[in-house]
């Protein structure tokens, strides 16, 4: 049997998911937050403000958009240790976004990142060890990063996850679990480009495969519903 393969240019693809995290982590900003006390706070050397001020100068929100200007607050915030920042600027610099692009200095900010346990640098992280950008290539490194994202609640990161197991990257080709991470990430608000694979698993499953995947995919809802009450 023949299973589909991905072929995307490995560039468009690496900027691809660094946008579409960037839009994930900018996405707090969604209302205009009382912007001067904001400010007050920020430049006292408040780390969550700096990050929520780079957010609104990201999205546009309260203030006119200014990518450059969300850089700089965004750096000082993963300077005092916000993590989340840190991710932003990592892919601040991967994506050469109003600043030149730098692997290593990438790099470095993402794995500041995921040493706090970050999902998102996780799941960069895993993208580059997919496609050695700024590493050596290793799908078992990539598939491991996927993991931890996507453990820790990370849509994309399950999605990706359950392609790995599809198609046997970095992981023991798995049917059953490449289901259940499609499914877990379709049902944590992840909207893939194409549901291609989820789509060929059900014609080659039988019923009672998708069963025990759909049954592994509720038990892991259950399961980080009750470790991570906040997450809604």
């Amino acid at each position: 049997m023949v299973r589909m393969k991905w072929k995307q240019p490995m560039w468009r693809k690496i900027i691809l998911h660094a946008a579409v995290a960037v839009m994930l982590v900018a996405a707090g900003c969604r209302t205009t937050p009382n912007l001067n006390t904001l400010r007050i706070q920020a430049e006292h050397g408040d780390a969550q403000a700096q990050y929520k001020l780079g957010q609104c100068y990201f999205d546009g929100k309260g203030v006119d958009e200014n990518k450059t200007e969300a850089f700089k607050w965004f750096r000082k915030a993963a300077e005092r240790g916000d993590a989340e920042a840190q991710s932003v600027l990592g892919m601040y610099y991967a994506c050469g976004l109003g600043v030149d692009e730098n692997k290593t200095e990438a790099l470095k900010w993402i794995r500041k990142a995921v040493e706090q346990d970050n999902a998102v640098g996780q799941f960069l992280l895993g993208s580059w060890y997919f496609r050695g950008y700024g590493v050596i290539a290793d799908k078992a490194e990539a598939a491991e990063w996927y993991r931890k994202a996507a453990e820790n609640g990370y849509a994309p990161s399950q999605y990706e996850l359950g392609r790995c197991y599809f198609s046997g990257y970095g992981v023991t080709e798995d049917n059953v679990e490449a289901y259940k991470w499609y499914r877990i990430a379709v049902a944590s608000g992840y909207k893939p480009t194409s549901r291609n694979c989820e789509k060929f698993l059900k014609e080659i499953m039988t019923a009672a495969q998708i069963a025990e995947a759909e049954a592994r995919a509720k038990k892991w809802q259950q399961e980080f519903k009750q470790t991570h009450p906040a997450t809604k």
